[in-house]
């Protein structure tokens, strides 16, 4: 899984960029992998912290105790 960084450039003023949560499949027919979106985050220049602070966290209580993890989800 990762998050993917889209840019949509625009004619008027500053680009846009958007936020996914993706992950790659394997599609058997084409023998490649595609893309999956999970979940669209938005615009990374309206994106909600809290909540993704929340996410974070959430995901975090199915690991072990950990610096790196546990530091990182307290850093948001």
């Amino acid at each position: 899984m990762f998050v993917r960084k889209t840019i949509s450039k625009r004619k008027h003023g500053p680009d846009v960029i958007y936020l996914r949560l993706a992950h790659n499949v394997w599609d058997p027919q084409s023998k490649m992998t595609r893309t999956q979106i999970l979940h669209s985050f938005g615009r990374k220049d309206e994106l909600n912290l809290e909540r993704i602070r929340r996410l974070v966290k959430s995901l975090s209580s199915y690991l072990p105790p950990s610096g790196p993890i546990k530091s990182f989800a307290q850093g948001l």
